[in-house]
């Protein structure tokens, strides 16, 4: 949705109320007047006309009689909901009315509602088309550059990156834009759903061209950009390009960083105290930052370990980037009661487009030592915030599925897990950080005890066939990762996991509510030579059900290139026989160092044939399918009995500090 400022500066700019020239003359307001007066008299006469059935006009003119009756009521009367009925009824007498079309599409971008949204920008979208009437909106206005920028950013949103890129192509080549903005957005963006293995390599090939021809621009404009939060407008995510695991990502992750840093420069802000001397008699400052603080998140289950630190010799805070997402934050509430502070960081500050600079003075007062960034491409808000020095130490860690890409000289260190790693030499490659590893024997997770299987395990595989509409009969394999994780490599391993298995029934999660990548990954399966017939997509579960489809699987997948370390967890509690075909980047291989941590090898794949070898082999041979079950079960204790994940982090935190050049001038 639209800021409160971005929608009165577009409901105006389509109202033509806003010119490329400066201030009008008293002249001008006085013929505007007259116009005014002129349009309603002929309006009130017309609508008479309408409303007794004796206008006789086309559709178009009697379309006109009901948008000026609209702009009354907006403007004399402030009566919007009147005013977007009369569009309403405009677009029903001529749906190519462009006031009607542009009024309402506006208005419906602003509903909650998805569908809603849609036919708002469906229709803001007809409004450049060449049969609108009075007129078109011409691309190569400043009307048109703005809305081309905002259809492709509401489509970006939606990962429908074809639509996106459509507009975002209008927006930067119209002759009106002076702004960098869409082409910043057509350069970032990478699709989570590629058509195939070669659309993957065409679209990383020109999103790195795209990006290294904004390095090589001398400036980067941010004028006429239609949402005060630029860098979150104009950005796309970067959590996606950990789907491309067979390109170079700590390249373009670092061409991402020096774009961003190009459009925004003020977002590499040293905190000023960073050169002062720090008082080693002083408790150590730790702030751990992100915009997602549920409790399935990785921000949560590393607050849960810091917290546990010793309070006569760390000061712990809690830096909550606030997006415009809304979350439940039970662990922020606990902290707080504990004493532990929590920092609010609003990203909707007035003005918006001045957020940054705020944090940065907030955040600095609190002289941190060391600030972690647990997941920060996963907000595009965090992600502006790491770009500025704002503690002595800052590095990520293992809740980010690549390098962040910021320069060493802002972001320190990596902080991963060697049993997630290649060798120490190889892993760093990935890396614009300096990677620091814990040991392979060391386990930093404080991992909560497994669910009651009371609350899952009388969950009967009839009850959950009916409920989800999949046959009972057959073997069922199952991944509930997110479609977006899912490449078009494992399609294949699907495709030749039902020719070995002629009893396979496919069980995937299916949480996208958009055409275009359901197209997308339809046509892929259909490209690899599955059976749709038995691929069965199932809506996101709640947590009960979850490990109940889990506990019931004859298999559980990992899709490559990507594991999950709380989705493993999951799939490990039940007892699940999970597969997975390690990569060689840490995203790609949390289930292999958890079934080495546990002893269990069985399930470790070398190639894509000995996955599908291995599924096959588990998800019919039921004898060794329950062998696996219960070698799972009595192995769990080594997670939960873990009670060396404080220490680990406590040595972790002195390493970091003793590697520092504390008052360092070379910052």
């Amino acid at each position: 949705m639209l800021s409160m400022k971005s929608k009165t500066l577009l409901i105006a700019l389509c109202m033509g109320l806003i010119r490329n020239s400066s201030a009008s003359s008293e002249a001008q307001r006085q013929a505007d007047k007259i116009r005014i007066e002129r349009m309603m008299k002929e309006k009130m006469e017309g609508l008479e006309k309408h409303r007794s059935g004796k206008f006789t006009a086309t559709p178009q003119q009697r379309a006109d009689v009901l948008v000026k009756t609209a702009y009354e009521k907006m403007t004399a009367d402030g009566n919007e909901g009147a005013a977007f009925k009369f569009f309403e009824d405009a677009l029903n007498l001529f749906p190519y009315h462009t006031d009607a079309l542009l009024s309402t599409g506006l208005k419906l971008l602003q509903k909650g509602n998805k569908d809603e949204q849609r036919l708002g920008v469906t229709r803001l979208g007809y409004s450049f088309a060449d049969d609108a009437h009075p007129r078109p909106v011409d691309v190569d206005s400043l009307q048109g550059a703005m809305l081309s920028s905002m259809i492709g950013n509401w489509y970006m949103k939606q990962n429908e990156y074809k639509a996106a890129r459509k507009f975002f192509k209008h927006a930067a080549s119209s002759e009106a834009q002076a702004s960098h903005c869409s082409s910043i957005s057509s350069a970032t963006m990478l699709t989570s759903y590629p058509e195939s293995i070669e659309d993957m390599e065409i679209a990383f090939d020109r999103s790195s061209r795209l990006m290294e021809k904004l390095i090589n621009v001398k400036s980067l404009s941010m004028k006429a950009v239609p949402d005060p939060d630029y860098f979150n407008f104009c950005f796309a995510p970067s959590q996606n390009y950990a789907s491309y695991q067979n390109e170079d990502i700590k390249e373009i992750m670092d061409k991402y960083y020096r774009v961003a840093l190009k459009a925004f420069p003020e977002h590499g802000y040293v905190a000023p105290f960073i050169k002062e001397e720090r008082d080693s008699n002083k408790k150590i400052k730790i702030g751990l930052v992100s915009s997602y603080f549920d409790d399935k998140s990785e921000a949560v289950s590393l607050g849960r370990t810091l917290s546990q630190l010793s309070k006569n010799e760390y000061d712990v805070s809690f830096i909550w980037v606030m997006d415009d997402k809304e979350q439940k934050t039970p662990f922020l509430n606990e902290a707080k009661d504990e004493g532990f502070e929590v920092i609010k960081v609003r990203t909707e500050a007035d003005p918006p487009e001045k957020w940054v600079t705020k944090a940065h003075e907030k955040i600095g007062k609190y002289e941190l030592d060391v600030i972690l960034y647990p997941d920060i491409s996963r907000s595009k808000q965090t992600y502006a915030l790491g770009m500025s020095r704002l503690a002595r130490v800052q590095a990520t860690t293992h809740g980010n599925p690549t390098t962040s890409g910021i320069s060493r000289e802002v972001m320190d260190y990596f902080i991963s897990w060697e049993a997630t790693e290649l060798s120490e030499k190889e892993a760093q490659a990935h890396y614009t950080e300096e990677l620091l590893m814990f040991s392979q024997t060391e386990f930093p997770f404080l991992l909560s005890e497994g669910p009651d299987e009371n609350t899952y395990g009388a969950i009967t595989r009839e009850e959950v066939a009916e409920k989800l509409e999949i046959p009972e009969e057959g073997n069922w394999y199952i991944s509930l990762q997110p479609s977006g994780k899912r490449t078009p490599q494992f399609d294949e391993i699907i495709s030749d996991i039902q020719m070995k298995d002629a009893q396979a029934q496919i069980v995937l999660l299916e949480d996208i509510d958009n055409k275009e990548s359901k197209k997308i990954i339809h046509g892929r399966f259909q490209a690899s030579g599955c059976d749709l017939s038995r691929i069965h997509f199932i809506a996101p579960q709640d947590e009960t059900q979850s490990l109940a489809l889990l506990n019931l699987a004859d298999v559980v997948m990992d899709p490559y290139m990507f594991s999950n370390p709380m989705q493993t967890k999951q799939a490990l509690d039940v007892g699940s026989a999970i597969i997975t075909l390690p990569t060689d980047y840490h995203s790609g291989r949390w289930t292999k160092a958890y079934l080495e941590k546990l002893g269990i090898t069985d399930t470790i794949a070398n190639d894509d044939a000995d996955f599908v070898k291995k599924a096959v082999h588990f998800a019919t041979k039921k004898g060794e399918g329950k062998k696996l079950k219960k070698n799972i079960k009595k192995s769990l204790n080594k997670f939960y009995k873990n009670k060396g994940a404080v220490e680990s982090w406590d040595l972790m935190i002195m390493k970091l500090l003793s590697k520092y050049p504390m008052g360092s001038d070379e910052l």
